[in-house]
């Protein structure tokens, strides 16, 4: 009579509900400790890309200036030196847009972080924008035939042509303080749009400023700004290179 040994392994088919529990909980907290280090990492690489964007935008208007009198364009809005067709205020189309052909592909006026601005909805209240440079052709504001925000304009209105409003800087003026001059920035860099709304708050936390924006001196950077409210009349000090910014 053949006898057959029991098998000295015993073989387990399957964790027990206390074992799986443990391997949920273990990677429920890796997960926590790794998701915010990843969208960390993504804000970082989407400033990275809107900083490279922003310079070769600066290239643009450079070349525009040496082909021009060293004369900035004139434009027909706040959104219309570069970029593509927009939606919205005033359409101006991507061919007709000064920087049209220095500006190689118009994704460079695309910020990767772009989340819209709260501007139109609650201060003018006409329509609600989503994305900037699906709606007006650009990510990027710069200042448009007026000084605001203690910023001198950079382009000038086409049909205010010969008044002050209608003149572009030159770079003879840039050079005066060409490290502080603030040419654009994240459309949403202006203090009345806040920094506590998600559509206000592209590449920083909530209750700070913090816009990529591109100086004439060719750097661009993730600038902080005073937190000091956009009714404060520390914003309608004149433009000046001897300010931190102008």
């Amino acid at each position: 009579m053949i006898r057959h040994r029991p098998n000295a392994r015993v073989s387990r088919a399957a964790f027990t509900l206390i074992e799986l529990l443990v391997v949920v909980a273990i990677i429920a907290i890796l997960a926590g400790m790794l998701l915010p280090a990843l969208g960390r990492a993504k804000a970082k690489a989407n400033t990275v890309r809107c900083i490279s964007n922003t310079k070769q935008i600066q290239l643009a208007f450079q070349m525009y200036a040496d082909d021009n009198a060293d004369t900035f364009p004139l434009c027909t809005d706040w959104n219309s030196a570069g970029g593509k067709d927009g939606r919205y205020d005033r359409f101006t189309a991507m061919t007709n847009r000064p920087l049209y052909q220095y500006q190689g592909s118009p994704e460079v006026f695309r910020c990767p972080s772009d989340r819209g601005d709260i501007f139109r909805r609650q201060v003018i209240g006409d329509y609600t924008t989503t994305n900037c440079y699906v709606q007006y052709g650009v990510s990027y504001l710069m200042e448009w035939a007026i000084d605001f925000a203690r910023t001198k304009k950079i382009t000038g209105d086409i049909a205010a042509r010969g008044t002050p409003q209608g003149t572009s800087i030159k770079t003879s003026e840039i050079a005066l303080s060409s490290a502080n001059k603030i040419l654009f920035g994240d459309w949403i860099w202006h203090p009345n749009r806040g920094n506590t709304d998600r559509q206000s708050t592209w590449h920083n936390s909530k209750g700070t400023y913090f816009n990529v924006i591109a100086f004439g001196d060719g750097h661009s950077e993730g600038y902080r700004f005073p937190n000091i409210p956009a009714a404060n009349a520390f914003w309608t000090a004149a433009p000046s290179p001897t300010n931190q910014w102008w």
